[in-house]
């Protein structure tokens, strides 16, 4: 993970890059087992709701009591 940035309509994203190649959603994939790794749920916690041919993405992640901070830990 290489931090976060704040878009022109002042939307936060995270800036994650993967190794896999963005081909057959092998890179979606890694995307989002990483994310379950990092926040500690499920692979099915994490679901890719937006941009599955684009460099943004929307990710909806499974709420639990400890979410926020286990975000903000990420961006420590």
């Amino acid at each position: 993970m290489t931090g976060e940035f704040i878009d022109e309509n002042g939307d936060s994203w995270l800036k994650i890059s993967v190794k896999a190649v963005p081909e057959k959603g092998k890179a979606n994939k890694e995307l989002l087992a990483f994310l379950a790794k990092k926040l500690k749920v499920a692979k099915s916690s994490v679901e890719l709701i937006y941009g599955q041919t684009d460099r943004y993405k929307k990710i909806m992640i499974e709420n639990t009591p400890d979410m926020a901070q286990k975000i903000e830990g990420l961006l420590k």
